[in-house]
């Protein structure tokens, strides 16, 4: 008799580049660093998940909302239950959407950074 057994694993990654090569989307402009950065994919087959992002323009926000091609959301809520720590929490002044992929960009007004969620589940 013979007994298959098969692990459902949860994985968590935090190492900036590693988490890069899980993101899903078009790659972000040529020159942009990332600062932080976390990915999380459940154990479950349905492939949940949530990756999220600190990014560092190297040509500055305005460039980088050009290229991503963001637009800014008004009167619109975002929940954002699992992120990290470093994670600021959005609010209507700040959060925008790309016509290039469907994650949301958190752009602070007082700070150099942009932040990047994206989640399926």
């Amino acid at each position: 008799m013979c007994i298959l057994l098969s692990g459902c694993f949860e994985k968590n990654v935090e190492d900036p580049e590693r988490v890069y090569n899980f993101w899903p989307h078009e790659k972000f402009p040529e020159g942009t660093s990332i600062k932080k950065a976390r990915y999380w994919k459940s154990a479950h087959f349905t492939y949940e998940y949530d990756i999220h992002f600190e990014l560092k323009p190297k040509r500055g926000k305005a460039e980088f909302m050009t290229e991503r091609r963001l637009f800014k959301l008004e009167n619109f809520y975002l929940s954002i239950p699992s992120s990290p720590g470093w994670f600021p929490a959005p609010d209507n002044s700040n959060l925008y959407r790309s016509s290039l992929d469907d994650a949301y960009y958190i752009i602070p007004p007082d700070s150099n950074s942009i932040y990047v969620t994206d989640a399926h589940y």
